[in-house]
């Protein structure tokens, strides 16, 4: 993702050129894909033979699945499509074939899992045509999917024209023979992308969930002990800080600001105090939560993640 707001952010800076990213969702990929059509497609297309393919074979054959609660546990049922998730190898055979056409239609791509992320430059006065090469190489992944036994889902395809200006293109795409409108923003593996890339929805949105969790951990705060309340807050809500937090790198002093006002909300309820407390202290030699900003030198920041010790500190 950092690779994606990195290429489209190099592109605008001309203030000529605009940039279309477009987000497929697959339907229920990792279940659907059939074996003996991805073993065909090893062997066609990467030249994987004897006993690597039979390794291959092995891995995909004879899978079965079973639900365990307690001490019960159902029969035991034949997996014949799928791979497995939530493993190394599984979404790399998914996408061993896919990603291979953007880039014959000109696209920068990125495939992660089941989720691909295409993204096209062009100038202003092209938007129709860019648009229009966007839908013939959905149409082509498309294709190859129903090829492959497998399906998109148009209702969680999203489509973004990204540009400097405050007059973005409204140009739509074609999808499966549904016409997909462009929105003002899209998510983008759980972070939220805007037209001008300066990620303020992202952090609209991030805040406002952080501070609804703050709200419900400070109801019953009396009942929770110092590291149980510090336990709680870095689970639901550091970690979402912490998510993807280099792509907050260029981000303004105000926008970042809203940030830090969430950490400092948070050490407010570990440790008690109202909001006028200082709590620089806190978060430097307790809690381990570091900001560091360095604006006049590169008008950048950089979110530093807490110790793993934090825990530890809480005291």
């Amino acid at each position: 993702m950092l690779k994606c707001i990195l290429i489209l952010s190099l592109h605008l800076t001309n203030a000529d050129s605009q940039a279309v990213l477009t987000l497929l969702d697959m339907t229920a990929t990792f279940d659907t894909v059939d074996h003996s059509t991805l073993l065909q497609l090893l062997q066609r297309s990467y030249g994987i033979s004897g006993n690597p393919l039979a390794w291959f074979t092995s891995y995909l054959a004879a899978r079965e699945q079973s639900v365990r609660f307690r001490d019960k546990q159902s029969p035991s049922c034949h997996v014949p499509h799928g791979v497995p998730q939530g493993s190394v190898l599984g979404p790399l055979l998914y996408v061993a074939d896919a990603a291979k056409i953007p880039e014959r239609h000109g696209f920068d791509s990125h495939f992660y899992a089941d989720d691909a992320q295409l993204y096209l430059t062009c100038r202003r006065n092209d938007s129709a045509t860019c648009a229009s090469r966007v839908s013939k190489c959905i149409e082509e992944t498309d294709q190859w999917m129903a090829a492959n036994r497998l399906a998109m889902n148009p209702a969680k395809t999203g489509v973004l024209w990204c540009s400097t200006s405050h007059q973005q293109s409204d140009s739509p795409v074609r999808l499966a023979g549904v016409t997909v409108l462009p929105s003002s923003e899209v998510r983008n593996l759980g972070v939220v992308f805007d037209s001008d890339l300066s990620l303020k929805a992202h952090v609209s949105h991030l805040t406002a969930r952080c501070y609804s969790c703050l709200r419900r951990i400070k109801s019953c705060r009396r009942t929770l002990t110092r590291i149980t309340a510090a336990t709680v807050v870095n689970s639901l809500i550091v970690t979402r800080l912490d998510y993807c937090n280099g792509l907050l790198a260029g981000c303004t002093k105000q926008t970042l600001d809203k940030l830090q006002r969430v950490l400092n909300c948070s050490a407010r309820v570990i440790f008690g105090g109202d909001s006028r407390r200082h709590v620089t202290r806190l978060l430097r030699d307790h809690l381990h939560w570091l900001w560091t900003r360095n604006a006049s030198r590169s008008n950048s920041a950089y979110w530093c993640t807490r110790q793993s010790t934090a825990l530890h500190h809480v005291i």
